[in-house]
């Protein structure tokens, strides 16, 4: 039965594949310079990604807020002088 089972059981992902390996290349043996160097390329291209995705990235996040409730006619307002977040 279970030979069955892993047979309908879809394939793994590409992320979730390299995801899997992750650990190897982070335990591997590396000399420093290499480690510097692939550092400073992750660094990089952090770097460079945030920066041109960054409106879809902000975008994202903030659609991830779920909306404030509707005030409350009978809660008194007492911090009007709040800028909006």
């Amino acid at each position: 039965m279970s030979s069955s089972h892993s047979k309908t059981k879809n394939p793994p992902s590409l992320t979730q594949i390299v995801i899997d390996e992750l650990p190897d290349l982070f335990y591997c043996n590396l000399s420093d310079e290499a480690a510097s160097h692939i550092a400073e390329f992750l660094s990089n291209l952090a770097f460079i990604f945030e920066g041109t995705r960054f409106a879809q990235i902000h975008r994202y996040h903030r659609s991830m807020i779920p909306d404030p409730p509707p005030p409350d006619p009978g809660q008194l307002d007492l911090f009007t002088d709040l800028p909006p977040v």
